[in-house]
């Protein structure tokens, strides 16, 4: 099955041999769920929920029915292996500042995207979740998120952000 996220947001996930949680991917309203089983019939990870969510079940005989069957599947495979590159951008940055930067600058114009403010939102992952998406420790994640709060880039209340200095963010997002 895939799955369209209606409303609400989910993660990726699997569990790595050590027992550890690797969160692979954050997806948002509009974004869908399940593609990685279209090849093998098998999915590679799990999904959950992080917020009250809803989706749209696809059922894969209902898409392959569709009269331009072939051009959407491409296009949604197309916006998938753009994310997969995205992350691996994002990840195989040394600097966590630039890490967390580009991380909020993503989610900023993903939420824009969709119609949402790219300025003031939710973080509907906890810290952790980030911090494991991004390859570094949950005290690095909020020693950052203070820091780009005390350089006057952005408000941290909980998991509302609002930013302010989207100029200043892609300047440390730019550090390798």
């Amino acid at each position: 099955m895939r799955y369209i996220i209606k409303s609400g947001s989910a993660k990726l996930y699997f569990i790595c041999e050590n027992g550890n949680e690797q969160v692979v991917g954050f997806y948002l309203p509009g974004e869908i769920l399940g593609l990685d089983a279209l090849g093998s019939g098998r999915h590679q990870t799990s999904a959950l929920a992080l917020e009250r969510t809803s989706l749209c079940v696809i059922p894969i005989s209902g898409l392959v029915q569709a009269p331009d069957y072939q051009h959407c599947l491409y296009k949604l495979l197309s916006m998938e292996l753009i994310r997969d590159q995205a992350v691996l951008s994002l990840i195989a940055k040394k600097d966590a500042e630039a890490k967390m930067a580009k991380f909020l600058i993503s989610l900023s114009q993903r939420f824009r995207e969709r119609g949402y403010s790219a300025t003031c939102f939710n973080l509907s992952m906890k810290r952790s979740e980030i911090g494991s998406h991004l390859g570094i420790a949950v005290e690095t994640v909020s020693r950052i998120l203070t820091r780009f709060q005390s350089l006057g880039l952005l408000q941290v209340e909980r998991r509302y952000i609002q930013i302010y200095n989207f100029e200043a963010l892609e300047g440390l997002a730019a550090h390798p």
